[in-house]
Parts: structure tokens; sequence; C-alpha cells
């Protein structure tokens, strides 16, 4: 097609709505368009082939494709295809490709092509092979100059390989333009930007991966390429794969650039092998005194080298607090070994399990490798020793920080709740209830007795002469003239059974018979039925007419009893006590008959008695307990020590030697 003129479109040749269109190593030579496509135009058609084609001097007047325009069709194939001075008013100087199917430019040439943007300009095609092609000496007022590219699908494999672009003009000397990703196909250890602007003569990838990294593929579209370097190695700039850091140095971070990164090995390390993360420390019985050491040297004779890792000798770090380590020869702090659960040691620098004490009474250790356990929190308690927690206080009871065995409330208040810390979270007993000593809940004053106020321990019996017959009553009513009212009556009797005795109508006759009062019970005479003793109360024998008061040195924690129990160790029981209150913290006691704190017995000196102590504690070695009527023992001072168990006080540290806290 030579010097064709068309006023519109296709100044060669005008397609539209048809099927393929193959015009194999046609020519189109000075031709001329109106609008579009200088030499071809082609719309709404199905594939379109122009392998080997030529379009040389061909022209669209007012708009684009200088050589050639394809809009909504199929897949174009331009292998071999040449575009040569063709001229655009608008965009794509040579080629003009819209709304199109897969383009394929292989060995193509655009040369001296003159246009708005772009000699070639593919804009929403599916996807584009250019590969061995050439674009040189073209020219556009706008940008880009030799290339404008997108795709209307979401595809990644758009690749360009082996195209050069040299000595094309535009502003901004841009050549090529991609809004969508197209990939370059590049020698390994380079990469180009695959979306954005390029600028400039470019003959292949020209970009070498970034320094610190590699590229062992030809895809890559950022600096980082395949990824960092590897541990153990160095990445200089275009990098195809990573080089190993030589033996005596190694690389624990990726990103290294340069053999100069690599970190020789410290004194006391050697590393034999290339490539390496770390260095390995000098085994027992040899060191390396030296930086970047590939091998370490045998100690020489007269001494010896017991751990590994030795620069020059052996520089001896304690195990901290709270760990130990039985062993020799150990490396790193991690042979240091924790004291398990429900221990804890002071002392660091500790050989054996042995220095992890068992937590005392009232603390706690919750976790391994503590140096001294806790303190039971406010509200809670722990009676045992070597205690991994602690209990919630208990009902009817409180619980100081500490606390090594629940405190109960004090006669005349009450508590249901197991969180406690002090006696003033004890509520007072109500108008009408009574509350022994670690009530959980007041008791209402049974018929024929009565609790005026609050705040009352035990229930009155009615007086002579008035009765009572609700149960919560905080008064007695009077009795009616010609009726009788013993002592703790709950109604107006017609008829008086003997204190000691009960009424129960069993005859015919209707009177009442009376009978012994059970033991247990105490019946003040009349009709009132037997009254189950209260706790710390007891009735040993029938036919009592009032509960005795348990005994000072015991308690009785039932109702109904018939005799007391001896107080317990640890512990004093005044007399009428419904619970053994325990010694306080500083005091102890192993007998069991103590009715009051001042028979609890002063911690002596060198010994810890928490709260309901049995036995004084003796204190562990590196701790220390001066004077009488100490709760807990003191860990030595830093600069002192203490080898003995029970001990007074601490020795001071020789000189030359070290004393952390807690020394034994």
């Amino acid at each position: 097609f030579s010097e064709c003129t068309a006023g519109i479109d296709g100044g060669g040749m005008f397609v539209y709505n048809s099927g393929d269109v193959s015009l194999e190593r046609a020519s189109f030579s000075e031709c001329m368009a109106g609008v579009d496509g200088g030499g071809l135009f082609v719309d709404n058609s199905s594939d379109v082939s122009l392998d080997g084609a030529s379009f040389s001097e061909c022209t669209a007047t007012a708009k684009a494709g200088g050589g050639m325009v394809v809009v909504n069709s199929g897949d174009v194939s331009l292998d071999g295809a040449s575009f040569s001075e063709c001229t655009a008013s608008d965009d794509g100087g040579g080629l003009f490709v819209e709304s199109s199917g897969d383009v394929s430019l292989e060995g193509a040439s655009v040369v001296r092509c003159t246009t708005s943007e772009a000699a070639i300009y593919l804009a929403g095609i599916d996807r584009l092979a250019l590969t061995n092609s050439q674009f040189v000496d073209n020219v556009a007022s706008q940008t880009p100059a030799a290339l404008f590219f997108t795709s209307r699908i979401a595809a990644i494999d758009s690749i360009l390989r082996n195209t050069t672009f040299f000595r094309n003009s535009a502003l901004g000397n841009i050549a090529i333009l991609a809004a969508s990703p197209l990939t370059w196909d590049c020698p390994l250890g380079y990469w180009m930007p695959n979306v954005g602007q390029l600028f400039g003569d470019l003959s292949g990838c020209n970009r070498l991966c970034a320094e610190g990294h590699y590229g062992n593929a030809s895809d890559h579209f950022t600096s980082d390429c395949s990824g960092p370097c590897w541990l153990g190695h160095f990445c200089p700039e275009g990098s195809v794969l990573p080089r190993k850091c030589p033996a005596g140095t190694h690389m624990p971070n990726r990103r290294a650039a340069n053999v100069s990164d690599c970190f020789p090995c410290a004194p006391g390390q050697y590393q034999p092998e290339s490539g390496q993360e770390e260095c390995l420390p000098c085994a027992a019985g040899s060191f390396s005194p030296n930086v970047g050491s590939a091998a370490c040297e045998a100690c020489p004779k007269g001494g010896v080298c017991e751990d590994a890792g030795a620069a020059s000798r052996l520089v001896w770090q304690p195990c901290p607090a709270g760990s130990f380590n039985p062993n020799r020869g150990s490396s790193s702090s991690a042979a240091c070994e924790l004291c398990p659960i429900g221990t804890a040691s002071a002392a660091p620098g500790a050989e054996g399990s042995e220095t992890c004490s068992p937590c005392d009474p009232g603390h706690f250790a919750a976790t391994p490798g503590l140096s001294k356990c806790e303190r039971c929190s406010a509200g809670s308690y722990q009676n045992d020793t070597g205690a991994t927690g602690c209990h919630d206080c208990k009902q009817g009871s409180y619980c100081p920080e500490g606390a090594s065995a629940p405190r109960p409330c004090e006669a005349g208040s009450y508590s249901d709740k197991t969180n406690l810390d002090s006696a003033g979270g004890c509520e007072g007993c109500p108008e009408g209830h009574a509350c022994t000593t670690g009530s959980v809940a007041p008791m209402a004053c049974r018929a024929g007795t009565f609790a005026a106020g609050s705040r009352n321990a035990e229930c009155e019996p009615c007086k002579a002469g008035s009765y009572q017959s609700a149960t919560g009553a905080a008064g007695c009513v009077a009795c009616a003239l010609g009726s009788f009212c013993p002592v703790g009556a709950s109604l107006e009797l017609p008829a008086a059974c003997s204190p000691g005795t009960y009424a129960n109508v069993t005859d015919g006759d209707g009177l009442p018979d009376c009978l012994d009062c059970p033991a247990g019970s105490a019946c003040p005479g009349g009709a009132a039925p037997p009254t189950p003793c209260e706790p710390g109360h007891f009735a040993s024998a029938p036919g009592l007419s009032k509960c005795e008061r348990c005994s000072a040195g015991s308690y009785q924690n039932d109702t109904g009893a018939t005799g007391c129990h001896d107080c317990k160790q640890g512990s004093y029981c005044p007399e009428g006590a419904s619970a053994p209150r325990p010694c306080e913290a500083g005091s102890y006691s192993d007998k069991t008959n103590l009715d009051s704190a001042g028979g609890c017995e002063g911690c002596p000196e060198g010994h810890a008695c928490t709260t309901g102590s049995v036995a004084p504690m003796a204190c562990r070695a590196g701790t220390f307990a001066a004077g009488s009527r100490n709760a807990e023992c003191e860990p030595c001072k830093a600069g002192s020590y203490q080898s003995a168990t029970g001990a007074a006080g601490c020795v001071a540290c020789a000189l030359g030697s070290f004393c952390p806290v807690g020394a034994s």
C-alpha cells in the first residue's frame, strides 16, 4: 500500500466488524488518514496478524496511530514489524491499540516516529509481549516518547525482554510509561520497576539488585529482588546469590552488603567454617585470645579452662538469685536452672537446688526463678509451705497481707465474704441476732431469748416474768397476770416444769409431763422446749437448766455440744471460744491449752514465726533474725554472708571475696 489516502480512518486499508485479519509481510508506505490509522485501521474485529509488516512515513493527521490503529478487537501480532518515520497528531506515532486482546511485538523496529504521546500507545489491552525490539529516535511533544501501556485485566504476566530504547525524546526525557504491571526479563542480579515512568536510554535492565540483597530470578521489579541476604553471608550490589562470610567471622543479621560487614569472632570464640551466622564458644580446656579466630588454642600447661568461651582465663559470672547451676563448664546463662515454683533463693551463684527454699506459710511463688517469695495479698492466705498460690479467705474470717491462716471475725460480728483483709470488714451483728466468733451469718435469737442493739455475741434469755414467742426479737413481753413465765420463757404457761426439765403433753388429762432436758441442751423450765447449746457452750449431762461456757484453753464450734475440744497448737482459746484464735506473727505455741495471746511464746533470736506457728522456724543460710518476735528472716545484706542456719546476724565478707544479697 503506497501513497494511499483516506479522508477519515485507514489511509491504506480500513477493516470494520470483521473476523480474523492476516496480512503477512504487508507494506504501507507514505499512506495518510484524515483522522486515525495512517496506514491501517481495524475496528471491532477478531484477531489481527501483521507479522513482518512495514509502515513507513505514514501519517494520521487528526488523531492516533500514524502507522496503524486497532480498537475493540482480539489479539494483535506484529512480530517482525517495523514502524519508520510515521506521524500522529495525538497518540501512537507508529501504533495505537485500544480495548483489545494480547499484543505481541517480537523483533519489531520503531524508528523516528513523531507524536504527541508514545511511538507505541497501548491502552486497555489484555497482555503485552515486547521482545527483541528497538525504539530509536522517536519524538513526542508530551510524555512518554517510546511506549505507553495499560492493561484492562488484573494480569501480571506482560513482559518486556531484550529491547532497546535509544535517543528517544519527550518532555522530561521519559521514554516509557507503564500504568499497569509490565515485567522486564532481566539478567540475574538486575531488576526494573514494572510500573511508572522510565527515563532516557535503556538497553534491557539497567538496575542492579540493592546491596544486602540478591536476585536469582529474571522478573524482579523492586531493588529487594529475591530478598535479603542470608544469615552468614554478604551480598554486594548486583549479587545473583549470597556469598559466604569467611572462616573466623559470622553474620547474625540479614542484608550484609560487603565482606567487611561480617563480624569477626570475639575473643573466646571461633568459627572454622565459612557462611556461618554465629561463632562457637571455645570448648572447656581451650581459649582464643584474638579477634577473628578460626580455631581455638589449647590451654597451656599448669592450668585449666573449665568453662566454654574463655578468652584468656575463665571469668566466672554467678547465676542470678532464684537460680542455680550444679554443673561445671557451662558456657551461657542458659545453664542456670530456675528454682521451681513454690520455692525461692536469695543467694546468687548457687551451686545446687538445696538453696531453693520452700516458701513460708503466708507466702507463695507462682513462677520459677524467684529470689523472694511473694506475700499473699490481703484477702487471701496460705497455711502450707512451698505454695504456688494463695487461697481465698474463708467466710467468717479476714486475712491481712501475708496471712498464714484466716483470722475469725470477732464475737458480735460476721461475714459471708471470702476477700476481707481486716477485722473492720466484718459486719456488726444486727438487733435480734447473735454472732459468735467466726460467724458466717447472724443467728436469729430463739423464742424465749432476745438481743437488744447490735454487735451481740449471745442472745439473753427473757427474765422471769417475761416471755418471747417470736425468733429474732430485740426484747421480751411482760407475762400476763395469772400466768407463769420462768427465765427464758417462750410463752405464758398455766403450769410450770422445774428448771432442767421441759413439758411434754402425754397424758389424757392434757397436763404436761416434765421430762429431763437432754444432754447438749438447756431447759429453763416451764413449757419451754430444750434449747441446743450455742457454739462456745456445752451441756455434758441431761437435766441442765443452762449451758456452760467452754473453759479457757478449749473451744466448741458446733451447736448442741456435750463437751469442748482442746485448743489447737499455734492458737489460744479464751473462755467461751467458738473457734481457736491463731498466735500472732512473731509468736508460737506447741501447747493445746492456751487461754490468751499472752500465752504464745515470743519467737527466739535467729528464728521466724508466721501467724499461727506451732514452732519457731530457723532462719536459712544467707538470712538472719536479730532479736525476738520476728515474723520473717531478713536476707544478709551485700558485703556479708551467713553459712549457718538459725543465725541472729551476718558475717562481714572477707577482703577479696564477693558476697551478694542473701549470700550463704
